[in-house]
């Protein structure tokens, strides 16, 4: 079975940019990730 890092959108990298604040509700990024936290069960 595979082993994935857990990931956290809120988590700030080395530089102050939150990759959640990034997408812009209506696009494809954001249809993408609306999916894959909300629809799939992982």
């Amino acid at each position: 079975m595979a082993r994935y890092k857990p990931y956290d959108y809120k988590q700030l990298m080395m530089i102050p940019v939150s990759l959640e604040e990034q997408l812009v509700p209506g696009t494809l990024e954001y249809a993408i990730h609306h999916l894959i936290e909300e629809g799939i069960d992982t």
